[in-house]
């Protein structure tokens, strides 16, 4: 059972780190310089240049992915260019609704289930197992 967790957990941590790395290589290669994007187009290129040094774009590649990976191992997810919060924080205040909604989704799954499992009993006609052990009825001898 161990070797079967290990070997899982390997994949797992495999998987995870190509994606990782994918997901870095198309934010990277994707048209268009961070910088730019983020100031907008009437950025002056000393804008776009002090930006790009700021937020270490001008670091070769590999150097930027090793810290990236070491940034995740400690927690530290970023900052979010959209709503202009760190990652962690846009993440925690939506958690509290996404557990209710797994909650009533995962309370509406097993009801059915529990549903189901009564009907198709009712329709074979199947009768609960019998007991077995010192706790049985005994029937009276004829």
């Amino acid at each position: 059972m161990a070797r079967f967790v290990a070997k899982h957990l390997v994949f797992l941590l495999l998987t995870l780190f190509v994606v990782s790395f994918l997901v870095f290589a198309l934010n990277e290669f994707s048209p268009g310089a961070v910088a730019r994007k983020e100031l907008g187009a009437y950025a002056t290129q000393e804008q776009v240049d002090l930006l790009t040094k700021q937020m270490g774009l001008d670091r070769p590649v590999l150097v930027r992915y090793v810290d990236y990976l070491a940034a995740l191992a400690s927690g530290d997810l970023g900052y979010s260019a959209r709503f202009k919060l760190p990652v962690k924080d846009v993440i925690f205040k939506h958690l509290a609704n996404t557990a209710l909604l797994a909650a009533i989704a995962f309370a509406a799954d097993h009801l059915e289930g529990v549903h189901r499992l009564s009907s198709s009993c009712t329709a074979f006609r199947l009768r609960p197992a019998r007991r077995r052990g010192p706790l049985r009825r005994r029937r009276p001898r004829s």
